[in-house]
């Protein structure tokens, strides 16, 4: 769908159509409640890159906030067990998700330091949990 077709629709639409997007590109692993937790998480008038991660090293990659002359990024953990990292400063310059040994999703919304840069929606499924939706 188009950015102009989607701006047109209702905010109750556009959760819609969010909610689907997010199923299809997860194979249906997620619940309903983890995906109405993103839904009620992000604005649907901004446009979000959607990153699904089936390892734990490319999720906890994406858990490092970044620090430039803008200022820094923000993160909000939607569900799942997370610590983010940063790369400013003396902090924790380590990211690490903990939940159940890695055997449950994960989501966190991640927001540039200025209007210009990207939203992302990291989603963090299991193989294993990938597999057993895939099988059902």
């Amino acid at each position: 769908m188009k950015n102009k077709e989607f701006g047109k629709q209702s905010q109750r639409e556009k959760a819609a159509k969010l909610k689907a997007v997010i199923r299809n590109r997860t194979n249906g692993a997620l619940s309903n409640d983890e995906l109405d937790s993103i839904i009620r998480s992000i604005s649907a008038d901004r446009q979000y890159a959607i990153l699904v991660h089936t390892d734990t090293k490319s999720f906890c990659q994406a858990l490092v906030l970044a620090h430039s002359n803008n200022g820094c990024d923000h993160g909000n953990i939607v569900f799942g067990d997370i610590t983010f990292g940063n790369n400013y400063g003396s902090g924790n310059k380590h990211s690490a998700y903990h939940h159940n040994r890695h055997k449950t999703a994960a989501a966190v919304i991640t927001r540039g330091a200025t209007e210009r840069t990207t939203h992302e929606i990291h989603i963090f499924v299991p193989k294993t949990l990938s597999q057993a939706k895939g099988d059902e």
